[in-house]
């Protein structure tokens, strides 16, 4: 047995493979991202705060198959944290707490996404049987017609999922601005912030342009959840036969508003949380920067497959400074 104050190894446990992209420290333990997945690290200290066990060893726990490779994983947590450790000293606690609700946010999203996947490769599954025993019957009837088991719960999983999303980064401002109260709406949010923060541009104007997605995604989950007392209750049907023998994947929508593919839809909405996400905390964020040095935020027109970051925070230094480096 080692001693729990010796050197601790940051090597990926035994067996599983990649490089450590970048790694988190979120308080109480730490992420490791590989290309490909995410593992929970923690130290002695962590698991033995009171200094009880003098062998205590540092633990790793694979939490993900997503790594840093994945857009989502890379422009949520892992962006917040590229910024902020610029920003804020490895002590600080609002460091720390920003990145946890980034991961929080990420979380949330992750599960969204892994429910998408399983929708699309069901209903790939459903058609592909379909075709396949389409002429069994000698085209008099088919054999085998596709349905969506737990489709909605799929678009329970879509909508509550996207509502906390919402909800989680509304929460987050709060990290940047002194609000009065933590809102879960975005109205609401955008309501305080135009009263007592007029300086904070770049935030107001960020929440206006989401603000009516936002009402579109709470308007679905609300619809759903009071169905039996709503007059536009949240209709989900399953795959259908549309103008004679036409197959079409489920669809969803308001009652007497048209219905999408909920699939489409449901990705649409996820591209969406994920843009919602980068641009209200670039717009936070740039609400710290100091007087000096200047700081800018800079797109990456060809982000690394490793680690796809959109965003990068880019030190400008003064003409004078640069002349000296030369």
């Amino acid at each position: 047995m080692h001693s729990r104050d010796e050197a601790g190894s940051f090597g990926l446990p035994e067996g599983e493979k990649g490089e450590i992209i970048t790694m988190i420290d979120f308080g109480e333990f730490m992420e490791v991202y590989t290309e490909q997945s995410t593992y929970k690290l923690m130290t002695p200290d962590s698991i033995d705060p009171k200094r009880e066990h003098q062998n205590v060893p540092w633990v790793y726990t694979k939490t993900s198959d997503f790594g840093a490779s994945n857009p989502l994983v890379a422009n949520t947590v892992i962006m917040t944290n590229e910024f902020l450790r610029q920003l804020y000293s490895n002590e600080d606690s609002n460091r720390i707490q920003i990145n946890s609700k980034a991961r929080d946010i990420k979380n949330v999203l992750l599960n969204y996404l892994l429910s998408l996947q399983s929708l699309i490769d069901n209903s790939n599954a459903e058609i592909k049987k379909f075709i396949e025993n389409e002429n069994v019957m000698n085209g008099k009837a088919h054999a085998y017609f596709p349905q969506l088991k737990g489709l909605d719960g799929y678009a329970t999983d879509f909508l509550i999922s996207a509502k906390r999303c919402i909800q989680e980064v509304s929460v987050m401002v709060n990290y940047f601005l002194p609000l009065k109260s933590k809102h879960g709406r975005i109205d609401k949010l955008l309501q305080e912030v135009k009263a007592n923060h007029q300086e904070a541009t770049m935030l107001i104007n960020v929440l206006k342009e989401y603000l009516p997605m936002c009402e579109h995604i709470y308007s679905f989950r609300n619809a759903q959840e009071h169905a039996a007392t709503t007059d536009t209750p949240l209709i989900v049907n399953n795959f259908s036969f549309e103008n004679g023998n036409e197959l079409n994947a489920p669809k969803w929508g308001l009652q007497g508003q048209g219905l999408k593919y909920v699939h489409e839809e449901a990705n649409e909405i996820l591209s969406f949380l994920i843009t919602f996400f980068e641009d209200v905390f670039l717009s936070c964020v740039s609400l710290v920067f100091p007087a000096f040095p200047k700081y800018e935020i800079v797109f990456n027109e060809n982000p690394v497959k490793e680690n796809p970051v959109r965003y990068r925070l880019h030190l400008s230094l003064p003409d004078e400074f640069i002349n000296k480096e030369q």
